[in-house]
């Protein structure tokens, strides 16, 4: 079953919202526990090519449940793409963790790719139980380097820049020049699986030295796939993509 909702934010916008599970399935059969899926920026719910619908399917058919949303600003969610920064999109997320413990949810796993790995590591608290990250930026000020360099200049009068048909604010950017993720990575201890291409070239697999530098929970598995390429785009990756996360999830939750 797979649930379409609206979940308000303080602006009294409407964030629109995925939540799927097996038919007369609740949470309590759950075990209280939901898979919470989180999208890059810029990005939607169905994130790279409809990554997190195929995941979802395939995890409901194993009895468990999901949830994906759209941030503010992006995808079917109200509001405009140039006013996304990482803080709202920290408000955007407790939003929906509210409705969810509203709904008899008291354990969550993360899945979350690109900077929705990032919002992932920021929103980490003790009711998350796992963490699936998926080409994760963890190096924000080379990520804001790599593509984002002299956005200012262009977003002086406006306050925002167009990359690649997106509305890039200033205000995003400046956050990614100025947050450092050590000491929120340092402080995750329960299980994390990463999965990202050695040739990608929007997130660099350097991304992942962050991690290997300041982890300190016993159980982190990293899977790179040689010729993967950003989104892990190709069928056979899919698969293996799909394969890790349904063992990671059955043998951990």
């Amino acid at each position: 079953m797979k649930q379409k909702i609206y979940i308000q934010t303080k602006d009294e916008e409407r964030m629109v919202a995925y939540h799927s599970h097996p038919d007369d399935s609740t949470p309590a059969v759950a075990g209280g526990t939901v898979i919470m899926m989180v999208h890059d920026f810029p990005g939607n719910t169905s994130s790279y090519d409809k990554l997190f619908d195929d995941l979802s399917e395939n995890l409901v058919k194993r009895g468990f449940h999901t949830l994906s949303f759209d941030f503010a600003g992006c995808g079917e969610s109200e509001g405009q793409e140039k006013n996304f920064s990482l803080e709202k999109a920290c408000v955007d997320f407790r939003n929906v963790l509210g409705w969810s413990k509203g709904q008899g949810y008291e354990n969550y796993i993360y899945i979350g790719a690109g900077l929705g790995a990032t919002l992932s590591i920021l929103n980490y608290q003790k009711y998350v139980s796992g963490m699936v990250m998926l080409w994760p930026v963890l190096d924000l000020n080379g990520h804001a380097e790599l593509h984002f360099k002299n956005l200012a200049d262009e977003s002086e009068d406006v306050g925002f820049a167009v990359r690649n048909g997106h509305q890039i604010g200033f205000d995003f950017v400046k956050e990614l020049e100025d947050i450092d993720l050590s000491d929120k990575i340092a402080k995750i201890t329960e299980p994390v699986l990463i999965m990202h291409g050695a040739e990608d070239e929007v997130v660099p697999i350097d991304h992942l030295d962050v991690i290997r530098e300041h982890a300190s929970g016993r159980r982190l598995e990293i899977t790179s796939f040689q010729d993967g390429n950003h989104g892990l785009t190709q069928s056979n990756h899919r698969h293996a993509l799909a394969y890790h996360i349904n063992q990671f999830v059955e043998r951990y939750f």
